[in-house]
């Protein structure tokens, strides 16, 4: 049986990392796939970005409604993400995003259809993650919060028509009050508000994601993170593009089993307690810190 739900899938220049995603989206067989890519930075890439998106067509074994979101010139990653989607929710009312280097789990497929045809008419509930990096013992299935992880997730139309890359509205703000009341976490409230101030009015944006949660942020929307992983990264790396590192991580973070159905939903409301695990889990140790503030001073 096909999959109903249209999923977007980026790519670029990484034929393995793409090739593997595609062979898991392949799984349930989508109905309607939306395959955007960006365009070359110099000369020197076009071959290889056309080779990728030739390899990546010529992949798609199934019947579908095959959209090429192609793009001649560079964008960038953020200008590519936005306009992307833009163009995608001309035609969709409700969207899986995949991106070249996160690799799902089949259940994260049916997680995120349930719940997007669930909550399609609820304006309280904006993004749908498909990572979790810290497993919640819990007996609900997910968590209405304010994190919202974005390897591996979906949305709808009517929540990402308040996206807005320039994020004009964050001046406005009363920034300590309002960021206070979305992250209660002082150490990672003090790095959002850096981050937001760094994209506010940037004409030449490296990320994309910031703005998508100030944008769910300042329309009032939770997000819904599973209490167990369903995607990981597989692109981490010295040749990532955003996820550098040093050394190679295979799939990050693990993912441990399969979502169970049919799935236990918990009430629409913001589970604060979570959230603090959630922080807490991802704050960085006393000695990082220290050694981050001493490399800080020269």
């Amino acid at each position: 049986m096909s999959f109903s739900t249209p999923i977007a899938l980026f790519i670029y220049k990484r034929s393995e990392s793409t090739l593997k995603v595609l062979e898991r989206i392949s799984e349930v067989k989508p109905i309607q796939l939306f395959i955007i890519a960006d365009g070359p930075k110099d000369p020197s890439e076009l071959k290889k970005i056309n080779s990728i998106r030739n390899e990546v067509e010529r992949s798609i074994n199934w019947d579908c409604d095959l959209q090429r979101i192609y793009a001649k010139n560079n964008f960038g990653l953020a200008k590519r993400v936005s306009s992307g989607l833009n163009e995608v929710f001309q035609y969709v009312d409700r969207l899986i995003v995949l991106e070249d280097d996160t690799l799902p789990q089949i259940s994260f497929f049916h997680f995120c259809e349930e719940l997007l045809e669930k909550y399609k008419d609820d304006d309280r509930v904006g993004h749908i993650s498909g990572c979790n990096h810290y497993e919640y013992d819990d007996t609900s299935s997910y968590n209405f919060c304010s994190i919202a992880n974005i390897w591996g997730w979906a949305t709808w139309k009517r929540a990402w028509l308040h996206y807005d890359l320039n994020m004009q509205t964050w001046r406005e703000k009363n920034k300590k009050v309002f960021m206070k009341y979305w992250i209660q976490e002082r150490f990672h409230r003090n790095g959002m508000i850096k981050m937001f101030d760094l994209h506010c009015m940037n004409n030449d944006p490296w990320a994309w994601s910031y703005q998508w949660l100030y944008a769910l942020y300042s329309n009032n929307l939770y997000s819904i993170v599973p209490n167990q992983n369903l995607v990981s990264n597989i692109g981490i790396g010295p040749g990532a593009t955003n996820t550098i590192n040093d050394i190679s991580l295979e799939e990050y973070p693990p993912i441990k089993s399969c979502m169970e159905f049919p799935l236990n939903h918990p009430l629409i409301r913001r589970n604060i307690a979570f959230e603090k695990y959630y922080y807490n889990k991802s704050k960085p140790s006393l000695t990082r810190r220290t050694k981050n503030a001493l490399k800080s001073l020269f």
